[in-house]
């Protein structure tokens, strides 16, 4: 139903309109006999229509107009009067008025053309309201676009400029909107030249391939990208889309173009492919190969770098996608089940792996493999490749056998050596001592026990041979300090004295196997040589990061003078070499000892660990 506000002062004619026109029940007529009394209605109410007398009191009809067209109503207003001079149908229409209709005549023809003038005026009032509300919706759609964007008309002239093209130009759309001659190319690339969106509507074949590139013409479009310096020198590179704009009869009226900035992503690629390039280079000039195979059976490679052919003696190609021989078939039957279970155990650990293995290569050389590795996981958790780096290590094979057989020798000739010397050594202390019977003269008492301590040192240097023979043979290990500890105690003289053993559980250190004998011999010296000894006690303390393990006890303590003599081999009451070898031991890995006890007080040495070679097990 269309709503009505019918203004008049004379209440008879307020009355039979209303009538007329209602009862159709197409319009709903609210009546008023003057126009400040509609005035103040209109800010209570909405109406589709006013329908108004000129000549009223208060307020003609053309103030009335005025008045509300200056508020900014655009309401359809329908003039309705008795009074017909041309100057008064003039004025309402200059003022806004949508119709001019007179009085008189016969009613029902009358009020029926008047129904007629109200439907049209209303009608026209929604078209151009819609166009209004669709140039509004296009205009904000433009607007809002995260790409800069303008439009023009077939003329070349600015209709439309975004806000994102506000800020990529610095250009306000109030500046430049209706301007011609290539303004917006000075706005962006500051000067004046055909741009995209010119060229769709005016090909320039020249211009466009010297200024533009990855061109693609595509019907009604074209996409290119472009490359220029600001005023400071610096490149942008920019990407544009442009589209050619037609009316609803398909006849053409203009274009449109979004430009975005792809100067971050291009300098990202170039960085990328630099960094590709140098990761190339560096990945096929690295001795070994370079690889990722898929997740099958035969762990087909998709990708080795050039090392593959020093490695295998086959070319990258040969392997990728198993177009000549897999790599798997590669390893001799003996070590695939090894590599299998090495892999297997790092996949399901999530840990990365490292082997060595054999491979037949193609010359039918067998090459001793050291590789290192990882499993590659998708969104889900599954195993869908494998990385890594495979090196041949043949050489360094070699010479490890060759030098372990060269040790082997030496040992074995270690061991006949010290072993007919040491036969020697009884033959002559044997003879020594016979001959001392048989020439009982005490005069040559002094120096028959010289000759017996000879010997003994004699056998005691080859009793070191054999001890510092061992350092080093066994590879290191992480070694329980506790156990080691109670196990040493265990076999040690001890007497009366009282072993404290206050390391954590589950205290461990990577050490030679022989650290063993390095804490046998430091709880002999303490009972051989504290005197007053009654304790010893072995505890941690934790220094600047490191792990000091401390042996303690309460006897005489060292000396000053002797404290860093004592590690020196042949210094010593005895043989002079437990703590020399004490130490050899434990540097196998790194591991420092030094003795920092109050003499007279107590005996301290200080193992010091470095870190990561200390960790706490877990105790079962």
């Amino acid at each position: 139903m269309i709503s009505i506000l019918y203004v008049d002062d004379e209440p008879g004619l307020l009355e039979i309109g209303k009538l007329f026109l209602e009862r159709s029940g197409e319009f709903g007529v609210d009546i008023i006999p003057s126009a400040p009394a509609a005035l103040t209605l209109m800010n209570t109410k909405n109406y589709d229509a006013i329908i108004s007398d000129y000549q009223m009191p208060e307020m003609d009809g053309i103030e009335f107009l005025k008045t509300v067209r200056r508020s900014g109503n655009a309401i359809p207003f329908i003039l309705f009067t008795g009074r017909g001079r041309e100057e008064i149908v003039i004025q309402a229409l200059n003022e806004g008025a949508d119709f001019y209709l007179q009085k008189g005549g016969e009613q029902l023809s009358q009020f029926t053309e008047l129904a007629h003038k109200i439907r049209q005026a209303v009608s026209q009032r929604q078209a151009v309201a819609s166009i209004r509300s669709h140039e509004r919706r296009e205009a904000d759609i433009i607007n809002f676009l995260p790409d800069a964007t303008f439009a023009i008309d077939k003329t070349g002239t600015l209709i439309s400029w975004n806000q994102a093209m506000e800020e990529m130009t610095g250009v306000k759309a109030s500046e430049i909107l209706g301007k011609d001659n290539y303004e917006c190319a000075i706005a962006l690339y500051h000067e004046r030249r055909p741009m995209l969106i010119d060229l769709l509507l005016a090909p320039d074949e020249q211009f466009e391939k010297d200024r533009y590139h990855y061109t693609i013409h595509d019907n009604r479009m074209l996409t290119a990208e472009t490359t220029f310096k600001r005023p400071d020198g610096i490149p942008v590179h920019l990407w544009g889309k442009a589209s050619r704009l037609f009316d609803e009869n398909g006849h053409l009226v203009g274009a449109i173009e979004s430009i975005r900035d792809i100067t971050e992503r291009k300098n990202a690629e170039e960085a990328f492919a630099d960094n590709r390039r140098v990761l190339d280079t560096l990945m096929h000039n690295l001795p070994g190969m370079v690889y990722r195979s898929r997740n099958d059976p035969d762990w087909t490679m998709e990708f080795v770098s050039g090392g593959c052919k020093n490695l295998t003696g086959y070319d990258p190609g040969d392997l990728i996608d198993n177009r000549v021989v897999s790599y798997a078939s590669l390893i001799v039957p003996e070590d695939r089940q090894y590599v299998s279970d090495e892999v297997r155990k790092s996949v399901e650990g999530l840990n990365p792996f490292q082997m060595e293995y054999r491979i037949t290569d193609k010359t039918g050389r067998i090459r001793w493999i050291w590789e290192q590795g990882r499993g590659v996981f998708n969104a889900h958790n599954e195993l869908v490749a494998l990385e890594g780096y495979s090196l041949d290590n043949s050489e360094h094979k070699q010479a490890a056998e060759t030098l372990s057989q060269a040790n082997r020798k030496l040992n074995l000739l270690y061991g006949i050596t010290r072993h007919d010397i040491n036969n020697q050594l009884m033959a002559l202390n044997g003879f020594i001592e016979l001959l001392h019977e048989k020439t009982p003269d005490p005069a040559l008492d002094y120096y028959f026990t010289w000759i017996m301590q000879s010997t003994a040192r004699i056998s005691a240097m080859i009793e070191f041979t054999k001890e510092y023979e061992a350092i080093g043979i066994t590879v290191p290990a992480w070694q329980n300090l506790r156990t080691v500890v109670d196990t040493t105690a265990q076999q040690a003289a001890l007497g009366k004295i009282l072993v404290k053993n206050d390391l954590p559980a589950g205290t461990e250190v990577f050490a030679d196997p022989l650290i063993v004998k390095v804490f046998y011999n430091l709880i002999e010296n303490a009972v051989r040589h504290g005197g007053k000894t009654t304790t010893i006690r072995f505890f941690m303390d934790d220094r600047n990061g490191d792990h000091i393990l401390v042996c303690e006890d309460d006897g005489f303590g060292i000396p000053k003078a002797e404290k860093e003599k004592m590690f020196n081999r042949g210094f010593g009451k005895n043989t002079g070499l437990g703590l020399f070898l004490a130490r050899e031991i434990l540097s196998i890995t790194g591991i420092t000892i030094t003795e920092t006890g109050e003499p007279g007080t107590c005996a301290r040495f200080e193992i010091t660990v470095p870190h990561g070679l200390y960790r706490l097990s877990e105790v079962p």
